[in-house]
């Protein structure tokens, strides 16, 4: 299997078409993509049989670093591409990746599988959970936001200062 991008055209008439397909790079050691994720910058990431990969949109570089993962089968990139998390129905919990080194920078949920994450639309927080344990970690100190924010700010105008937060979640 492979990947494919497919250019979105608007016409001067205001129409909108699909432009050709455009093959992107996947690492031969990938059977299959089983999951992909989009980058607000121009990265998608791929994950299947294990394996997890990020690719720029663009045709100036190639693959960035594959990473392993048994059992993963599910993938998400941060917005600016910088955080790669992987996690699978028969994978033991969520492994988060730095994308410039291809380095595990976290686990969660080590001893669950079907983990499940998304980012934040601005990046700065990872909703993640399996079944009846939820949460959201600050992608900066990579601690439960709640129990993070508890223990840097002092009162409630501090926390919303430094970060916006629902009032759920404090």
């Amino acid at each position: 299997g492979g990947l494919q991008v497919w250019p979105i055209q608007q016409s001067a008439g205001g129409r909108w078409s699909l432009g050709s397909p455009r093959d992107l790079p996947v690492p031969e050691s990938l059977p299959c993509v089983q999951d992909v994720s989009l980058g607000s910058l121009g990265t998608v990431a791929a994950a299947g049989h294990g394996l997890a990969f990020v690719t720029p949109l663009d045709e100036t570089s190639g693959i960035g670093p594959t990473v392993t993962h048994p059992g993963a089968n599910r993938c998400a990139i941060s917005p600016d591409g910088r955080w790669l998390v992987t996690s699978g129905t028969q994978a033991a919990g969520l492994r988060i990746w730095d994308t410039d080194y291809g380095r595990l920078a976290r686990e969660l949920f080590l001893d669950r599988d079907d983990a499940v994450a998304v980012f934040s639309p601005d990046g700065r927080m990872l909703f993640a959970g399996v079944a009846g344990d939820y949460g959201f970690w600050d992608c900066d100190a990579w601690e439960r936001a709640h129990d993070y924010y508890l223990s840097h700010h002092v009162t409630f105008s501090d926390i919303q200062e430094h970060r916006p937060l629902p009032l759920r979640e404090l």
